[in-house]
């Protein structure tokens, strides 16, 4: 509620130190404590916090995704992905390991590669995936601009249906070069507490807006200017 909700960053951080301090041992906790740290930009403690779960649990395929997780968003492409890889080894079939492996191709260029990866994690239903603003961000980066409009438009017309997260439409305007409306979504995301807003200070689909002054007014609003 603290982080994902209340944008409350220091409460956020008081309850996984306290619950770390009850349980040094709590693998999946100190994963989440990496991952609080590195949406804050906090990205070498991140880090060694991400490394110090793993070695509690060695095994756990939650754990690897969240050492990949932080260092993919320190830019650390290449790195982050041996540890998704590591997660697949664990478990072939484990769809946040071919999702955020197929992230980090993306920010590689590997654009084909990533979207034959993401959809390995997608269910298929009339011989499609789902409607997914990951889809079509995936179809963008590879120029496939009719597929990535295709895709986008399944997930306008679900929105009418449903919730649809407003960051991930964010995401897809600002990597397709449309600062305007990345940034009209951004703000609509803000104002329905989007819990994926978490990452709007460090995800590097928003790269291309940090300039913009109303990027960083929301930085300011939540708190994430420092």
């Amino acid at each position: 509620m603290a982080r994902f909700h209340d944008w409350d960053w220091a409460e956020a951080e008081r309850g996984f130190l306290h619950a770390l301090e009850l349980n040094p041992g709590y693998a999946y906790g100190r994963a989440r404590y990496a991952n609080l740290l590195s949406g804050l930009g906090r990205h070498a403690e991140a880090i060694a916090e991400a490394e110090r779960a793993l070695r509690f649990d060695p095994q756990s395929l939650v754990v690897h995704v969240a050492v990949g997780d932080v260092l993919f968003l320190r830019a650390q492409y290449e790195r982050s992905m041996d540890y998704y890889r590591r997660s697949l080894e664990i478990e072939p079939d484990f769809d946040s390991g071919h999702t955020d492996l197929a992230r980090s191709l993306e920010h590689v260029g590997r654009h084909e590669e990533a979207l034959a990866e993401f959809l390995k994690a997608q269910p298929l239903r009339d011989e499609q995936p789902p409607p997914s603003t990951g889809l079509a961000i995936y179809y963008a980066r590879a120029g496939r601009r009719a597929d990535a409009e295709a895709a986008l438009a399944r997930v306008l017309e679900l929105s009418r249906r449903q919730f649809v997260s407003p960051y991930g439409l964010a995401s897809y305007y600002s990597v397709i070069g449309d600062s305007g409306r990345a940034l009209d979504w951004l703000e609509r995301a803000y104002r329905q507490r989007d819990g994926t807003l978490v990452w709007v200070k460090v995800h590097p689909r928003l790269d291309g807006l940090r300039g913009e002054p109303r990027f960083r007014e929301l930085l300011a609003k939540m708190k994430l200017d420092l």
